[in-house]
């Protein structure tokens, strides 16, 4: 028995790829691929293999069992981890060639243990934090930790990068930011004659604010993940207009019931109708990854148009506003994230409706929902 897939994701690999092109477009920088968290939900397998068959060498991924699972799925190249790892996951990480992070100096003496025994080189990265307070070495500690990488011969010093906390709505911070993991390495450069493989700073806002900046010497590579799925970082980000959107959500209406004047909808009573209303059930509610209060400014789209969000959405429903639609009846689609007709609604929209940034949202949404790749 086939199993209803609605609600769902429909992903277009094309419009991935198209996007990935775009990025890539003149620059002559190595790009990095961000895809991590199974590929912000999209699918790991799926999102890298497409991505590969446009020639992408390079897959940032967050931990070692995402590394494992790219590894395993034919995927060939480098394979990035981003974030922190366990120090048993090392020798692992070393046997498969992953670049791993560091961010101790205590570190450098189980990498050495794991490079004896496997008799090759451990392919390192260190993320220098400059504002974020999460991963990496603080700034003023990374000095001696990038002095002792420089001067032992057992590993591959890969990358070093710093990562930004607010490019979407802080210039000066970001600059800030940039200023000081510049300022770190120019202090070092110049004198080691020998430095990291690639040197990055890039997110999909700063890769759009701050172009210049980013994408120019020192920086010979940079990163990015939302925007290849032609989802802009925040609403005000839309001057890099060549993309297309990648996932498209789609739901059903699932019941059609005519309200009386007065009634109440959704949990809390907040919405009572001031007339006869035709309403319409969705299966769509805030369990796929939006939050209860998306009626106060949220629509759907049903038969090409948008249609006003009725009520506090439920766990795995929500109402919708049928009154101008006396042709739509149970089984009719109805588009969350996606176009039809002159409407349309974005992941952005959701995030504002949401009040939440869009990564949350389109994260959420993703990963709760069966996926149909075309």
């Amino acid at each position: 028995m086939q199993i209803n897939k609605s609600p769902f994701c429909e992903v277009n690999l094309k419009n991935l790829k198209y996007n990935y092109k775009q990025i890539i477009k003149n620059t002559n920088l190595t790009f990095f691929p961000v895809i991590k968290t199974d590929a912000y939900g999209v699918g790991l397998k799926e999102v890298s293999k497409a991505l590969q068959e446009e020639g992408a060498k390079f897959f940032c991924v967050g931990d070692m069992e995402e590394a494992i699972k790219l590894k395993d799925s034919g995927i060939e190249g480098e394979v990035i981890i981003l974030n922190p790892i366990m120090i048993n996951d090392f020798l692992e990480a070393v046997k498969r060639d992953f670049v791993l992070p560091i961010w101790d100096k205590a570190l450098i003496k189980e990498i050495r243990k794991i490079t004896n025994k496997l008799q090759k080189k451990a392919k390192i990265q260190v993320e220098i934090d400059t504002g974020m307070g999460r991963c990496g070495v603080p700034i003023e500690k990374a000095y001696p930790l990038i002095d002792e990488l420089l001067n032992i011969d057992f590993i591959e010093r890969f990358g070093i990068f710093t990562h930004f906390s607010r490019a979407e709505n802080d210039k000066s911070f970001t600059e800030d930011q940039i200023g000081k993991f510049l300022n770190f390495i120019n202090s070092h450069f110049p004198s080691t004659g020998e430095f990291f493989k690639f040197i990055h700073a890039s997110n999909s806002a700063s890769y759009l604010l701050l172009r210049d900046k980013v994408l120019s010497f020192p920086f010979n590579s940079f990163r990015l993940g939302l925007l290849m799925y032609g989802v802009y970082p925040d609403s005000s980000i839309k001057n890099f207009k060549n993309l297309k959107p990648a996932v498209k959500v789609v739901a059903k209406i699932l019941k059609v019931e005519t309200l009386k004047k007065g009634s109440y909808i959704g949990y809390g009573g907040h919405l009572r109708l001031r007339k006869n209303t035709r309403i319409g059930v969705v299966n769509f509610g805030y369990s796929k990854g939006i939050m209860r209060n998306v009626w106060e400014k949220g629509y759907f789209i049903v038969n090409k148009r948008r249609t006003k969000i009725l009520g506090t959405l439920s766990m795995d429903l929500s109402v919708l506003d049928l009154s101008s639609f006396p042709e739509v009846k149970p089984g009719d689609e109805v588009i969350i994230v996606g176009s039809s007709g002159k409407d349309e609604i974005t992941f952005n929209d959701l995030s504002e409706w949401s009040l939440t940034i869009p990564h949350e949202v389109f994260v959420k949404i993703l990963s709760s929902l069966p996926k149909v790749y075309v």
